[in-house]
């Protein structure tokens, strides 16, 4: 009878046990999802005001070259991915602004970034709005040259590839100011 005691004193403290332990994991999992999500990449995500855009050229979805030199004054840019739930979700918005941008869409530009198959369905919906698309896949050059290393990034750039705004996120580019 001592022993059958003990066993279930013995299997219930090992149980309290596993439980507090199990309970402190799920607590540390929590915070490290939520860390997680509120993730902020390492310093600026896209150039910022004052800096200039490095060289390049490339092709756009319609097969016209475009260059750095071929921005006009205001061009708003705006730089996405297909798997992207934030890029998704600004999208419209974006959509809204290019249509209605100063300038119409010889001064707006869309750079996504992905596979042929895997964008297709965003180059063309912003191919419906914006004067230049511009699909990235193995040598994202206008990313590179912008500093983009998140999606989606905005930016309102120069004549000469200076960057006037960027910004994340459609609420924090000063828009008013630039356009």
């Amino acid at each position: 009878m001592v022993y059958l005691v003990a066993a279930v004193v013995l299997v219930g403290a090992l149980g309290l046990t596993n439980l507090v332990l199990t309970l402190g994991v799920i607590r540390r999992l929590r915070e490290h999802t939520e860390l997680l999500a509120n993730r902020v990449p390492p310093g600026p995500s896209i150039r910022q005001a004052g800096e200039t855009a490095e060289d390049f050229t490339t092709t756009t979805v319609d097969g016209r070259t475009f260059r750095r030199g071929d921005f006009a004054d205001g061009t708003l840019m705006g730089f996405f991915s297909p798997g992207c739930k934030a890029c998704a979700t600004q999208l419209a918005q974006f959509l809204e602004l290019a249509a209605s941008w100063p300038g119409g869409p010889d001064r707006t530009v869309a750079v996504v970034m992905g596979a042929a198959e895997s964008s297709r369905a965003l180059c063309e919906e912003l191919g419906q709005v914006v004067g230049r698309v511009v699909r990235e896949g193995e040598e994202p050059v206008v990313s590179l040259a912008f500093g983009v290393n998140a999606f989606p990034a905005y930016a309102v750039v120069d004549a000469d590839g200076v960057v006037a705004a960027g910004a994340l996120n459609m609420e924090a580019l000063p828009i008013r100011a630039t356009a």
